[in-house]
């Protein structure tokens, strides 16, 4: 049984600590690896008491240090528990990674990414600049095993390997209920859901936009849920209040339960963000049944059914129009995506299956 450092930032709520959440649950009942998660940060993350639950071991090593002292302690920690692989999942982060696990003679480095942030980082600092092609240089050169959740994620951080990247999407653990699809009366106020960090990513001061334009045209008809945390979410709740939408726009935090709220709350989930690599809330979404409208800025990979929208977001007009025209899912339609997904790369037990593969 090969054993498996994962390194990572925290056990925060997000795509990727969801992922490897799932990925620990799966593991316990198929016992295929040895693993840890090695956090860069001190803090209780959302999803530890689950991590916990399972014959994971989480350990701890403080990035806020300073860089050379995390290293460091890095290096003595792969040498000390002598893993077969070393897979990192910190995006630029990942060359320095590779280096130390390289010179800790650790055999199987692997590089993943997760996300496509070409175009954030265009507005970097030369300074920074320099840095990332440093990175992505000790990539080509250290990192053995090269993923991506999908091609525009492989373009940001491999542009010099594209050859040699697995395009390997993170699945989820997906099960529902067998519940009927419920359609609401037509003058029943319709929920408007949205599930992300608030970072500047996500893009909510178009969602606040959004909100605004459409109480304008149907005053008191469209809600906003917005789920999750993050830096931003002090100037969001300012907006909010400035534009006067606390009527129209509620702010749920992070929950445990989203599964629920997509099933059975929503009534349509929106994804306006800048940039993802492959966001796995599409493919909640999709799998329990509820139309999406997503930026058309996100790879046409997020495709998993016929009832998902891509729209502008130039401005509000694509998307109010999409949202006052949606007619929803058909029965039909949500069997179908869940039959392809339950079979695809996209369920976490075909991930593991295929993880297994290229560890080896």
């Amino acid at each position: 049984m090969k054993k498996v450092a994962h390194i990572f930032k925290s056990l925060s709520a997000g795509g990727i600590e969801k992922w490897l959440t799932d990925v620990a649950k799966v593991n316990d009942d198929n016992k295929l690896f040895q693993m840890d998660f090695l956090l860069q940060s001190t803090d209780e993350g959302f999803f530890e008491p689950i991590v916990k639950s399972t014959s994971t071991e989480i350990y701890k090593l403080n990035l806020k240090k300073g860089y050379f002292k995390y290293l460091l302690d890095l290096y003595n920690h792969f040498k000390n528990h002598k893993y077969d692989v070393v897979h990192s999942h910190v995006h630029h982060f990942s060359g320095l990674i590779m280096l130390v696990a390289f010179l800790a003679g650790v055999k199987i480095r692997v590089t993943h990414s997760h996300n496509d942030k070409r175009e954030e980082y265009k507005k970097v600092s030369f300074l920074k600049k320099v840095y990332f092609s440093i990175c992505k240089m000790l990539i080509l050169i250290l990192s053995n095993r090269n993923i991506a959740v999908s091609d525009n994620a492989a373009k940001s951080l491999f542009p010099y390997s594209l050859n040699k990247v697995v395009i390997l999407p993170c699945g989820l653990k997906l099960d529902i209920e067998n519940k009927n699809i419920s359609k609401k009366d037509s003058d029943e106020e319709i929920i408007i859901g949205h599930i992300g960090s608030f970072s500047p990513q996500k893009n909510h001061k178009f969602i606040c936009e959004l909100a605004r334009d459409l109480d304008a045209r149907f005053p008191g008809l469209y809600k906003f849920h917005l789920v999750g945390q993050g830096r931003l979410y002090t100037e969001i709740q300012s907006i909010i209040s400035s534009l006067r939408l606390e009527h129209c726009v509620k702010l749920l935090g992070l929950r445990n339960d989203v599964k629920s709220l997509i099933m059975n709350e929503f009534d349509i989930v929106i994804l306006p963000s800048f940039h993802e690599g492959l966001a796995m809330v599409a493919l909640e979404t999709q799998y329990y049944g509820k139309p999406l409208i997503v930026s058309d800025k996100l790879s046409k990979q997020h495709t998993f059914s016929n009832y998902i929208e891509y729209a502008s977001i130039n401005d509000t007009s694509v998307f109010i129009e999409k949202i006052i025209n949606n007619k929803g899912a058909s029965r039909k339609d949500i069997e179908n995506c869940r039959k392809y997904l339950d079979n695809s790369s996209m369920s976490v037990n075909n991930n593991i299956a295929q993880l297994s593969s290229i560890y080896n």
